[in-house]
């Protein structure tokens, strides 16, 4: 079965493009939201436990996955250990991620 998109969901998928333009976001053909990193992961990201690829159920579900993916890359673009999973749990909660959001973990030497 193939899927057909709604107008709805053609306005949240493009308010998610322009969200992250360091993504390509799409829906699969069986209805699943799913987005791709336009660049590679470079050594902080993959030891934060970025994801070249997500795929999720709904457009809430990805949007929340980008949005600890993003959090995550900043902060260890800042030189923060920080991981994925701490970023959503900030997200979600508002508890330390990292020394950017008030943990005890300071900065780390730049790689």
């Amino acid at each position: 079965m193939t899927y057909t998109q709604t107008e709805r969901e053609a306005a949240e998928l493009a308010g998610l493009r322009e969200g992250y333009p360091g993504w390509n976001v799409w829906r699969a053909s069986g209805g699943a939201w799913m987005a791709s990193r336009r660049a590679e992961l470079d050594l902080r990201q993959v030891r934060a436990g970025c994801s070249p690829t997500l795929m999720e159920d709904t457009c809430r579900r990805l949007w929340r996955q980008l949005e600890a993916e993003s959090l995550a890359d900043r902060h260890t673009a800042d030189g923060y250990l920080c991981s994925v999973d701490a970023a959503w749990w900030h997200l979600l909660d508002g508890r330390a991620c990292c020394g950017v959001t008030g943990g005890a973990v300071g900065a780390v030497e730049r790689l």
